[in-house]
Parts: structure tokens; sequence; C-alpha cells
């Protein structure tokens, strides 16, 4: 009966550690400052319930930065509260920014290697050529 606790207290040790660990993982990322972490929850704590947009402003100036950075449930957003900070990010490079998030499926060759297929293709000279095509027909 005694070794119930004990086990309890081992199986929540290894859940923290590796709260923790996942956490310095994932803290050497470069993003923008954030406000404070929990584990497990991530920053969830911090959201703005209504009026997101004032809620983000108010956390930009807490951290005395246009651009923060929130991550709960193994997602993170950056938010950009300024239109400096958004033409420099968004307009000045957006070569860097404006690729899209593709599934293995569409660019390994051992399934489906639509890599060609130009709704699922990277933002690359390819695809950009590919819409100029398009775009005179």
């Amino acid at each position: 009966m005694s070794s119930v606790p004990f086990y309890l207290v081992l199986a929540l040790a290894g859940l923290v550690s590796l709260a923790l660990s996942r956490r310095k993982r994932s803290s050497r990322l470069p993003l923008p400052p954030s406000p404070r972490w929990y584990p497990f929850l991530g920053n969830v704590l911090s959201m703005p319930k209504s009026f997101e947009h004032e809620g983000f402003v108010e956390i930009g100036k807490e951290l005395k930065s246009d651009i923060i950075s929130l991550s709960f449930f193994g997602n993170t957003i950056v938010v950009l509260n300024s239109a400096q900070a958004t033409t420099d990010l968004l307009d000045k490079r957006s070569n860097m920014y404006s690729d899209r998030k593709l599934f293995a499926a569409f660019t390994d060759s051992r399934l489906l290697n639509w890599s060609t297929f130009i709704p699922a293709s990277r933002y690359d000279n390819l695809h950009k050529k590919h819409r100029r095509m398009m775009h005179m027909c």
C-alpha cells in the first residue's frame, strides 16, 4: 500500500521533467518574447478572453515589443502589433514567410509526389513561374 504514493510521485516527477525538457528544446527556436510559460499549458493563461486585438496590444506593451509569440497545446502563434513590424516582415521579407505548411504525402516521391502540383507546391521560383504562366492564360 505504501508503494502507491511512491509510484505516483515518481510518475509526477517524470512528467514534470518531460515538460521542462520540452520547454528547453522548444526555447531554442528564435521566437519573439512571450508572456510567462506554464508546463503543459504554455501561454494559454495569457490569451485574451475577449477583444483579442486589445489584449495582444497590452501583452506587447508589457513585453515592450511589437512582435510577440504565444505557445499553447503544441502550437505557436506570432502576433505583429504594429504596422512597421508587419511591413518589415510580410512585405520586405515575404520570400521567407510566404510559404505554407505542406504534408509529407504531397512532397514525398514514395507517396503521392505532388511536388509539381501548383496548389501544393512550395513558394519558390518554380511556383512563381507557374503562377505567371497561369495568369497569362
